[in-house]
């Protein structure tokens, strides 16, 4: 995967140069044929504007290419002082065959709409091109993009707009508003990217594209986002959409299956105060599609004042994630990493979850949480769903899945009605009579602690459901899992609490639980070191609860039925600390006592096993070059996707280039940028402990 070019896109200056301001007019640019077709060549502002002029109302091709950096205001650092009046939607640039920067900067730019409204419809390809230090919007307009209003077909690569200001009434990005296709051309975009901008808008706002249903790769944003519509309500169900990447990303479900999110980083806060319901996630708010590669380093703070609030690191809500015909593990979500906290506060009911906040049928294949993750209702009735991976998963398709996830943030729930919280999942629920046998959750993992906090004990009949690894566990499966963080609560006594190392409450006969420990503390009314409450587990094998950590009943309630055989439960066992710290249990559990070949799942670094792909990790923040002028940019070839995510496959001080530097495991570690930029200190949970 290589990125967009730094050698053309930061054009660093120790001095800004100064320029003659555009003094409002515009000139149509001059033009020279090459190999039969005539290239307009663009060196001046009036000539930029002069030449939307002449594509807005042209009918034939028009190429257009940049000579040089285009400056609108004095220097490179300031706006224009007279602003570019457009008041008009309606122009297209229907006939733009291709615009190429050549990875010029256009400076300066102040404008009630982007450079360009609607491109794409019979194609075309806009490429190599900057924007800087520009103001686009208005008050007026609901809809805007950085660069355009809307991309509808064709080609638009290596991209930047940067320490822009860009806002609109309604649906904005920080490249584009929209990001759609037509019938008659494809529509790509990749390699873009949102620096630095600050980005505000209503409805569905994104760091690079506000709403998207056409195929996004290579994506990057460090803008900030801020949405605030709590005094503009269009109605009760009126939902917000907002993520770092896309606000809303909906392909129909015909749409060729090749339609995701790939290779897409936010670093980026994101701030969402809201009278309606909201969706919103690190990378994308909402999603029907898988997404690949996606990072999120950036802070998500939300208020929902009026509905529910539903919030990931990655992705806020997500629908069923591949195509009809095709299978979760060839078109599923992979590699999902967030860095970045998670807090959601709401009037009424909250999901919230470190990778995704509401899952209905997705599938998840290596996703790991290292932000701490909070859901806050203050409504007497309200439903709190948090997990340090899955807020709430409900299954309706036997291809859904949640394999190799893994949670090192604090989960904190705080409500004074009803509480679903675990270190993975706060709640996994099925329609039993179709995934029933499935196993959904493979190979999960928690570290941080799981705390729940309610001022009052609510009504009678209100539920708390604590877990390790999950909170409530209805008709799903787990297997292979450990949790190593403390459960606790701090909440008056209630009839329905129950706190367990590993799940809370597992209901109904088909959930099973199977290989794995819990080796943190555990208090509550009704605690399990294992399952607080159980009804009965079909089947479950070798689970085992470290006593030397705390030394608990293993269960605390079973519902007994006439099916309901207590030797069910011979699954569950007491074990202390020396023999779970040894090969003989990494043994056990991947031969599963002896009964299969070795599944080389677990492995063991010094105490308790742990998965194979438990694996420390980093988040280098990327260096902004315009932040430190003089300093030349990263170099070239260097992909600043790949780049800021360090992995420790070796659990020995390893060197992997200039950037990153890893140690052992429990120890710091180290990051080291390039160009004499600041030296970082990092745990290993990714947060800056240390700066000199």
């Amino acid at each position: 995967m290589s990125f967009i070019s730094r050698t053309f896109v930061c054009s660093v200056l120790a001095v800004a140069s100064v320029f003659a301001a555009w003094d409002g007019t515009a000139v149509l640019p001059k033009s020279v044929m090459e190999e039969g077709k005539e290239i307009y060549e663009i060196t001046t502002p009036e000539e930029l504007i002069g030449f939307r002029q002449m594509v807005d109302t042209t009918y034939s091709f028009i190429n257009v290419r940049l000579k040089n950096d285009i400056v609108f205001g004095k220097d490179t650092l300031s706006l224009s002082e007279i602003p570019w009046i457009q008041n008009d939607l309606t122009h297209y640039q229907t006939y733009m065959e291709s615009f190429d920067g050549q990875g010029h900067t256009i400076y300066g730019l102040k404008s009630d709409l982007p450079l360009f409204i609607n491109v794409g419809t019979r194609g075309g390809v806009i490429k190599n091109l900057n924007i800087a230090h520009c103001e686009i919007g208005s008050d007026t307009v609901k809809v805007m993009g950085g660069l355009m209003v809307s991309h509808s077909g064709g080609v638009l690569e290596n991209v930047e707009v940067r320490n822009c200001r860009i806002f609109s009434q309604g649906t904005t990005g920080g490249v584009a508003g929209f990001h759609s296709y037509n019938n008659s051309y494809a529509s790509e975009m990749h390699h873009v990217r949102s620096v630095n901008n600050r980005i505000s808008g209503s409805n569905k706002v994104g760091g690079v594209v506000g709403y998207a249903y056409a195929p996004l790769t290579n994506a990057f944003n460090s803008s900030e986002i801020v949405v605030d519509d709590s005094l503009v309500c269009s109605g009760f169900n009126a939902i917000t959409y907002v993520g770092g990447i896309v606000g809303d990303y909906t392909p129909y479900e015909s749409d060729d299956p090749s339609y995701t999110l790939d290779s897409v980083v936010n670093e980026g806060n994101i701030t969402v105060k809201s009278c309606g319901n909201v969706d919103v996630g690190g990378i994308v708010g909402e999603s029907y599609r898988s997404i690949v590669s996606g990072k999120n380093a950036g802070k998500i703070s939300v208020e929902g004042n009026y509905h529910f609030a539903t919030v990931g690191g990655i992705v806020g809500y997500m629908n069923k994630s591949w195509k009809t015909g095709f299978t979760a593990w060839n078109q599923g979500s992979k590699e999902l990493y967030n860095f970045g906290s998670v807090k959601a506060t709401s009037v009424d009911s909250v999901r919230v979850g470190g990778i995704v906040g509401d899952s209905r049928s997705g599938a998840f294949m290596g996703a790991l949480n290292f932000g701490d993750v909070e859901g806050v209702s203050t409504a007497e009735f309200g439903v709190n769903y948090v997990g340090g991976v899955l807020g709430y998963v409900y299954n309706l398709d036997e291809n859904a899945l949640a394999y190799q996830v893994g949670n090192r943030g604090n989960v904190r729930s705080e409500s004074n009605s009803d509480h679903y919280v675990g270190g993975v999942a706060g709640a996994l629920v099925a329609n039993g009579s179709y995934v029933m046998d499935l196993t959904y959750l493979q190979q999960a993992f928690n570290y941080g602690d799981v705390l729940a906090v309610s001022e009052s004990a609510g009504d009678r009949y209100s539920r708390f459901e604590i877990g390790g690894i999950v909170g409530f566990d209805n008709f799903i499966k787990i297997q292979d899992m450990y949790n190593r963080g403390n459960v606790s609560v701090q909440i008056p006594e209630r009839q329905y609490q129950y706190s367990g190392g590993l799940a809370g409450k597992a209901y109904y006969t088909n959930v099973e639980m199977n290989y794995g420990y819990n080796a943190g503390k555990v208090d509550g009314k009704l605690v399990g070191g294992l399952i607080a409450c159980l009804n009965t587990i079909g089947g479950t094998k070798h689970l085992y609860q470290d006593t030397l950590v705390h030394d608990v009943e293993l269960y605390s309630v079973i519902f007994e039925n006439a099916s309901n055989e207590v030797s069910e439960l011979t699954g569950l066992h007491k074990s202390y600390t020396e023999y779970m710290q040894s090969d003989d249990f990494v043994s056990l559990l991947n031969t599963r006592d002896g009964s299969v070949e070795d599944q080389k799942i677990w492995t063991r670094r010094g105490d308790y096993p742990v998965f194979f792909f438990d694996t420390l990790m980093v988040y280098a923040p990327e260096q902004n070059p315009d932040d430190n002028p003089g300093v030349d940019p990263v170099d070239p070839g260097e992909d600043p996707v790949e780049a800021p995510l360090g992995i420790a496959q070796k659990y020995e001080p390893q060197k992997m280039d200039s950037k990153i530097l890893l140690y052992s495991a429990g120890s710091k570690i180290q990051v080291l940028k390039k160009n004499g930029a600041t030296e970082r200190i990092y745990s290993i949970l990714g947060r800056q402990i240390q700066k000199r």
